[in-house]
């Protein structure tokens, strides 16, 4: 086969094809630039890397098929491997801005359930005559109070160990 060929058995499956047809339409005079990224098979081991190639006809015969073809290709390896962290990292931030909004909607349930009843509880005071039922909502008031404090107490101690876990700076000792 042509060294076309050999390049395109090199190829990945996934690119085999998209290849062969932008290979076809350069070297039919279709096109006059080649601009591809695939993944190819390294004749030594085996293994695949990612490669760029770029293409420029310069110079066709009377048929206006090309006589000269200049080109250039380059391992993007690292490249790719950025592009990979990138995605993973803003994977991460989406799911953690999907795990904070639903904290927050959660934190807030639990927030409201103490202070509705503090509220609700305080507004009812002024209309009791009994010492008994007076007493009763008093409790209940800082039983929700407690509820209340306990919560938020908790949220201050999260933060702080969130804050103190990004300050914490990894060392060797000997």
């Amino acid at each position: 086969g042509t060294s076309l060929d050999v390049l395109v058995e090199a190829m990945a499956d996934a690119d085999k094809k998209r290849i062969q047809k932008s290979l076809e339409e350069i070297c039919e005079g279709d096109k006059d630039k080649y601009h591809e990224i695939s993944q190819i098979r390294s004749s030594q081991d085996g293994s695949y890397y990612w490669t760029e190639s770029y293409a420029t006809v310069t110079t066709r015969d009377t048929e206006g098929k090309p006589l000269v073809i200049v080109g250039t290709s380059m391992c993007i390896d690292e490249r790719k491997e950025m592009e990979s962290a990138l995605v993973i990292a803003r994977n991460k931030a989406e799911e953690s801005d999907r795990l904070k909004t639903a904290f927050l909607a959660n934190m807030g349930h639990e927030i409201r359930t103490p202070l509705n009843a503090i509220v609700g509880f305080a507004d009812l005071l002024p209309m009791i005559d009994g010492d008994e039922e007076r007493n009763q909502i008093i409790g209940e008031i800082q039983k929700n109070n407690y509820k209340l404090l306990n919560i938020i107490d908790g949220l201050v101690s999260m933060s702080k160990v969130e804050a103190e876990a990004k300050s914490l700076v990894k060392a060797q000792t000997n």
